[in-house]
C-alpha cells in the first residue's frame, strides 16, 4: 500500500507476493537510491508516530443500523 501497488494480485500466492515485493524494493533502490532497510525504518517510524484517538482506543467499532421488523422475522424463519 505504501508503494501505491496492489497488496495481492489475483491468483498470486505468498511466494509470488514476496518476489514482487523484492522487485519493487529493488526498483526503488535503483531509481531513488533508497535501500529496503530505509523504507522499512521509515514505515515503522510513521506507524509509531501515528496520532492516537483522544481516549487512546484505536479499535474499529462495528457500525450497523437496525433493519425493519420484517427482516428480523425472515431471519428468524430461516434460522429454524
Amino acid at each position: 500500500r505504501n508503494f501505491q501497488e496492489p497488496i495481492c494480485l489475483f491468483g498470486e500466492g505468498p511466494a509470488e507476493r514476496r518476489d514482487r515485493l523484492k522487485t519493487i524494493l529493488a526498483r526503488l533502490e535503483v531509481e531513488q537510491g533508497i535501500s529496503a532497510n530505509e523504507v522499512v525504518a521509515a514505515t515503522v517510524r510513521q506507524q509509531l508516530s501515528a496520532p492516537v484517538t483522544a481516549d487512546g482506543d484505536d479499535r474499529r467499532e462495528v457500525f450497523y443500523t437496525e433493519g425493519p421488523e420484517q427482516l428480523k422475522q425472515a431471519r428468524l424463519f430461516i434460522q429454524t
